[in-house]
């Protein structure tokens, strides 16, 4: 079972410097749109490959709000009310590039979450495993799965951790979703677009 005093190695390198330099996509304009589909992933990173694992219409749902500069998110203002009274405030969540320390702790937790779940998954196919052992692997799946969001709303979208408790969660995963997505692909910075999930 992978825990935090784990040696974690890296099995992505920089490029040798007489490898081939990557294509370079040219534009007249100051802001050039390029299709996503036709950029390729910076890396194969744990990021790529759970956005590879999503089906394909919802891959192309995060395509397209990846092209968005900023996200406006429903918060609930006062989630100790009875869920028939919460009232709701629509903040706008502004698109933020991320350091190297950034994305390598955010690459570090969705590998601790895959490990987790590969090794919950072969682990619960034993017979006769002790029920408060499976239900311990589902609690540390979620935890981590939650966690892992709520790292990467902090260093995409600048939000506090009240802010991310709040939120709607369809809406900040997709957002969070779209964040990553640009960032694998390095979109190009688009201004001032913005996407609202009220329509």
């Amino acid at each position: 079972m992978p825990s935090d005093k784990d040696e974690v190695v890296a099995d992505n390198f920089p490029a040798p410097a007489d490898a081939p330099a990557k294509p370079v996509v040219k534009s007249n304009t100051a802001s050039p749109v390029v299709p996503v589909a036709e950029l390729p992933a910076v890396d194969q990173s744990e990021t790529k490959r759970y956005f590879d694992s999503l089906d394909e219409s919802r891959q192309k749902y995060i395509i397209k709000l990846a092209q968005n500069d900023s996200f406006d998110l429903k918060l609930v203002k006062d989630p100790s009310k009875p869920k028939s009274q919460w009232e709701y405030d629509f903040q706008n969540f502004k698109y933020y590039e991320v350091t190297v320390k950034e994305w390598t702790n955010i690459e570090l937790k969705r590998a601790e979450l895959n490990d987790t779940i590969e090794y919950a998954a072969k682990r619960l196919v034993t017979p006769g495993i002790p029920k408060n052992e499976e239900w311990n692997f589902r609690r540390q799946i979620a935890e981590k799965h939650v966690n892992l969001y709520r790292m990467c709303a902090r260093a995409f979208l600048g939000m506090s951790d009240e802010q991310y408790d709040n939120a709607d969660w369809d809406e900040v995963r997709n957002a969070i979703d779209a964040c990553n997505h640009r960032t694998v692909y390095s979109l190009p910075n688009l201004a001032g677009i913005s996407v609202s999930f009220t329509g």
